[in-house]
């Protein structure tokens, strides 16, 4: 983690100015990455850090040139060796490169820097290109900065490769799926079938990416629906989740919602409730099934269920849960 330094204290900036030029490259790279925080409008900085361009070590110069970037949006040139490092032969040199290029990308968005996203678009065909290399550090890191990047380009690539030998290379490219958002609605087909994958969390981070970016589809919905029945607690559990994230879009599954409440699993009952609650007066249907729960023996049961009938019919219910001599559930 990198210590923030005090813009105002000279001490401080002259001890990182210093380590620039100094002989560790973790020093230098140390140093680079404090300067970036506060070295806007400082042109003592923007200087030490252009001459430390020249650093023999490339994992410096990528530093430096994200650090440059941040501070000089406008200048190319600092985008251009963060592409060309993805293009060299060490695996740390591509993995750093790709590193630096994901920070930037939200940096870009939250400090609205469209010169800076005009130029970090560029990159995408490099970064797409590494899905393909030898090392799955490189590949999941190349994900990442796709996702984090957020452009669209990348998504069809991001689709050709959504079944990578490698579990986590598989997840982070999923996951960069998710972060694109609707626009990565074409890989909507490719996600689904990977709901069948043996791979687990795969298989629960491609329902969590299609329910963020295709919660009206019709073919999501079903899948989702056939899913909470998967023998797999977990996957079942993290499905309900999924269904309590997505608010009103849910209103089409309530009947799958509704037989749900039967699961043993209290995460799940726990996750369908909150989403049947999230529906409110449209889950109308399912008063009488969780009414039935404020008679069984789970105290925690008897309370989800009066705070959900709570929100759909507007009544408090929470008294009809406080039997006495009932015992929990196990589950």
């Amino acid at each position: 983690m990198v210590r923030i330094i005090d813009p105002n204290s000279p001490e401080e900036i002259a001890k990182c100015l210093r380590a620039l030029k100094g002989s560790s490259d973790y020093s230098k790279s140390y140093a680079a990455r404090s300067l970036a925080r506060v070295g806007k409008g400082r042109p003592d900085i923007i200087g030490a850090l252009r001459e430390a361009l020249s650093d023999p070590d490339l994992e410096v110069r990528v530093e430096i040139a994200r650090a440059l970037a941040m501070l000089e949006p406008e200048d190319k040139k600092c985008v251009d060796i963060l592409v060309d490092a993805l293009h060299r032969e060490g695996m740390e040199v591509r993995e750093a490169g790709a590193r630096a290029l994901e920070e930037l990308g939200p940096f870009a968005r939250e400090e609205k820097l469209p010169i800076l996203s005009k130029h970090l678009r560029k990159a995408v065909p490099d970064l797409t290109a590494l899905l393909q290399d030898d090392s799955e550090d490189v590949r999941a890191e190349a994900a990442r900065a796709l996702g984090k990047l957020g452009f669209a380009e990348a998504v069809p690539a991001l689709i050709q490769h959504i079944n990578d030998k490698d579990d986590d290379v598989q997840i982070e490219i999923i996951r960069a799926l998710f972060l694109i958002g609707k626009a990565a609605r074409r890989a909507v087909p490719a996600l689904l079938a990977v709901l069948d994958d043996p791979n687990r969390p795969a298989r629960e981070t491609a329902a969590g990416t299609l329910a963020s970016i295709a919660p009206e589809n019709k073919e999501v919905l079903q899948a989702l629906c056939q899913a909470l029945q998967d023998p797999d607690d977990n996957f079942r559990c993290a499905i309900a989740r999924e269904f309590a994230s997505m608010g009103e879009a849910a209103a089409p599954a309530l009947p799958y919602l509704i037989e749900a409440l039967k699961d043993e699993h209290t995460g799940v009952y726990s996750w369908i409730v909150e989403a049947l609650t999230h529906l409110g007066p449209r889950a109308r249907e399912a008063i009488p099934h969780l009414k039935e729960f404020l008679k069984g023996p789970s105290e925690l049961r008897r309370q989800e269920a009066a705070s959900a009938l709570k929100a759909i019919e507007g009544s408090d219910n929470s008294e009809t849960g406080k039997e006495s001599g009932k015992q929990d559930d196990v589950n």
